[in-house]
């Protein structure tokens, strides 16, 4: 990861290091994700950055900070820390070892908050649209959905991201999440690997394999060729299935809703 940061800054940043309790000093490395690749249940769509903490001698991963970048400020998401190592005889564990003990003045919920409005739709100021049978804010482009799905896939929810971010559409195979469709005008996708390049008639095509930590499948970014008739958004899609062809299938479907 160290040598990575050097050799690839433009997927990894070398910040340096720090001193941290227990472990001394740590390298700090930083990697900078998206809001599309790395969705979360509050903050869908925002950016994040992940920082891993690498010990200088036993080049151990011995802390993750997960922080997201939202529009009002920077949030720390997750935050996993590797405080202690030592070698038990396990004929002498204590039972409750394991029982995780929350830090003072931690507050402690049932459940995850109700997700942050990304927008709000009010008919009198704003004009909407429908797509796919729900209704959201019209940002006046042309939306674009998949003619073609696998069997079993749909449709899950819309979030409304403003005029600027476009919309986050969901989808679901069987109940699971497997693909996000992220389309607005100034959508894009910085790349940390090299993508294939497909020209199709519509629209040129940026598609690379998930990386470094997702599951198996692809990121696929759409910029659909621009006419006279009506403005098109740019697309990024994150598609959890390890099929490429079925992937360029549902790509090469996309059309304008119609409804």
């Amino acid at each position: 990861m160290l040598e990575g940061a050097k050799s690839s800054p433009e997927k990894l940043r070398d910040l340096g290091t720090e001193e941290i309790a227990y472990w001394g000093k740590v390298h700090v490395i930083a990697y900078d994700w998206d809001g599309i690749t790395a969705p979360t249940v509050l903050y869908g769509g925002f950016p994040h950055t992940i920082l891993f903490k690498i010990t200088e001698n036993e080049k151990w991963l011995v802390e993750w900070v997960d922080i997201i970048h939202t529009d009002a400020e920077d949030v720390t998401h997750r935050h996993y820390q590797f405080s202690l190592w030592e070698t038990l005889d396990s004929s002498k564990v204590e039972q409750d070892l394991w029982r995780f003990v929350p830090p003072e003045n931690t507050t402690l919920v049932e459940a995850l908050p109700t997700p942050i409005p990304t927008a709000t739709i009010n008919p009198d100021e704003e004009p909407i649209r429908t797509i796919a049978g729900l209704t959201v804010p019209d940002y006046g482009f042309a939306p674009l959905l998949p003619g073609y799905l696998p069997e079993g896939m749909k449709i899950q929810n819309i979030e409304a991201l403003g005029p600027k971010g476009g919309y986050i559409i969901n989808f679901e195979l069987d109940g699971n999440p497997v693909m996000v469709m992220h389309q607005g005008v100034e959508v894009g996708y910085r790349w940390g690997n090299t993508p294939e390049k497909v020209e199709l008639s519509w629209a040129t095509v940026e598609i690379g394999a998930i990386e470094p930590m997702g599951p198996p499948g692809w990121v696929v970014l759409i910029k659909p060729h621009q006419t006279d008739d009506q403005l098109l958004p740019n697309i990024n899609l994150l598609v959890e299935l390890p099929d490429k062809e079925l992937v360029m299938k549902i790509v090469e479907s996309i059309t304008v809703v119609t409804e």
